[in-house]
């Protein structure tokens, strides 16, 4: 019996020793945890206890430092691109802003993740850089000349044009400045390959759960789409989880075989998807065939090559019925028609400052003036390039252009650089078909950078999957070089 009671207390004053050590070693998580939390309850109460007039702008306020202090709490750096993802493509949270647009779930996150970003730097007195220059270049150079754009546009060009408010420029500003931001984010932060993982099971589920809403008829279908928010489902999210699931399936030989099965059916999903139940739509199924044959290239040079001669010849014995079921169904012949007298006008609008372009969101209220088909209406260009020459002018569509062509340089490189068939070797290749395809699907509409009066704030939720996979290719070259520096 005294034993019995002695075993008690050495076991009490044991764990009591268990429980302070545990304490003090994660005292300074705890704190930080208790702060996240504290800020997430303000963020999701407050607003309910103030005025409508104010609420908004604690909202504003308090939902990133909920972030950055969730973030803060765990020291998950790396797992900011796959938070991004998940709040973009599942949470249907959104603010409005007085525009036309709307700011979401997504597009908070990733301000909340900037400030984390900013705050480390500046509290570890760290440089500002990315791991690769050549893509920092450009990158900055984009942002700068988008500002100085931004200041050409409040110049009145056209004075008998109604007036865009300051709210849609600095939402257009905005737009390309978070790009580029979410692409540095992951290049930044994200040093090992858990976090990619982590990020394209994001993605590829959001893909595939919105495939299964398309395909499920009746009330099911509809009530399965509603896990997905509006403009999630955009050009960008048929792309990147279609090519990027396909390049796991046939590279990565370290997965699962029933995942690896999986990965290729997604893509397979995708193009039934894009292709049949969405047949009149282009921006879905164009880009994602371009993306998959890059992959097939890749993977198999020679096979590669035969497999496309194959596809090239059936699609040209079937081209006329092709045409007529799934270029111009519906209304895409006038669509295609009219998109080129908008291209036209453009050019004509935009000679006026073809270097800096008009500015952010500038030129749709200038349209009215140049009438298209003798209407004076309102209307935008419906291509990524003639959208970026009106608005940044020769110089923003250029430096455009060099990100792409130096993340792509960058992919390539490392493409070549990785032997072994693993997950990097699959992300790589999956990415520069990605690539290919946000550059075919630029042309075809504003996926990647939305326009603030077309697919606007909604459709960054989509958008931003291309410049955060972008980024990605950057982290895989940090995770490489890490790797490296540690067998030495």
């Amino acid at each position: 019996m005294y034993n019995q009671i002695n075993n008690s207390e050495k076991f009490g004053q044991q764990f009591k020793q268990f429980v302070s050590d545990l304490v003090i070693q994660y005292r300074g998580f705890f704190i930080r945890f208790s702060f996240a939390v504290l800020a997430l309850f303000l963020s999701i109460f407050v607003p309910y206890l103030i005025s409508t007039d104010i609420q908004y702008a604690f909202i504003f306020i308090l939902i990133p430092f909920a972030i950055v202090g969730v973030s803060y709490a765990t020291q998950w750096n790396g797992a900011g691109m796959g938070l991004i993802l998940a709040a973009s493509l599942f949470v249907g949270f959104e603010i409005g802003t007085g525009t036309e647009s709307t700011v979401n779930a997504g597009m908070l996150t990733l301000i909340g993740m900037i400030g984390l970003w900013a705050f480390r730097l500046i509290g570890n007195k760290e440089d500002l850089k990315v791991v690769s220059s050549e893509t920092f270049i450009p990158l900055l150079l984009f942002l700068i000349f988008s500002f100085v754009s931004f200041l050409v546009g409040q110049i009145a060009w056209y004075s008998f044009a109604e007036e865009t408010s300051i709210s849609a420029q600095l939402g257009g500003l905005g737009v390309f400045f978070l790009s580029v931001f979410s692409f540095w984010i992951v290049s930044n932060q994200v040093d090992e390959s858990r976090w990619l993982k982590f990020s394209l099971i994001i993605l590829i589920s959001a893909a595939f759960i919105y495939f299964v809403s398309r395909v499920v008829p009746g009330d099911l279908g509809r009530v399965i789409g509603l896990l997905i928010p509006r403009g999630a489902s955009g050009s960008m999210l048929f792309l990147w989880a279609g090519c990027m699931a396909l390049a796991q399936g046939i590279q990565n030989k370290e997965m699962h075989p029933v995942l690896r099965g999986f990965c290729l059916f997604v893509p397979v999903f995708a193009i039934y998807v894009a292709f049949f139940i969405l047949r009149g739509w282009v921006s879905g199924y164009l880009p994602l065939f371009a993306a998959i044959l890059v992959v097939l290239l890749l993977t198999y040079p020679k096979q590669g090559i035969l497999i496309s001669l194959i596809m090239v010849a059936a699609l040209a014995s079937q081209v006329q019925s092709i045409i007529q079921e799934y270029v111009f169904i519906g209304d895409n012949s006038y669509s295609l028609g009219t998109r080129l007298d908008a291209w036209a006008i453009l050019g004509e609008i935009t000679s006026i400052s073809p270097l800096f372009g008009l500015g952010p969101a500038n030129y749709y209220n200038i349209t009215p003036l140049f009438p298209i088909r003798g209407y004076a209406v309102q209307f935008n260009s419906h291509s990524q390039y003639v959208d970026l020459y009106a608005q940044t002018g020769i110089i923003g569509l250029v430096l455009f252009l060099w990100i792409f062509w130096r993340v792509g340089k960058l992919g390539w490189r490392l493409n070549t650089r990785i032997e072994e068939n693993n997950f990097e070797k699959a992300y790589v290749v999956g990415a520069l078909g990605g690539i290919v395809g946000t550059l075919v699907a630029a042309g075809l509409g504003d996926w990647v950078i939305p326009f603030v009066y077309n697919i606007g704030f909604s459709g960054f939720r989509s958008s931003i999957i291309s410049w955060l996979c972008m980024g990605g290719i950057v982290a895989v070259e940090r995770i490489i070089n890490k790797r490296q520096s540690q067998t030495t």
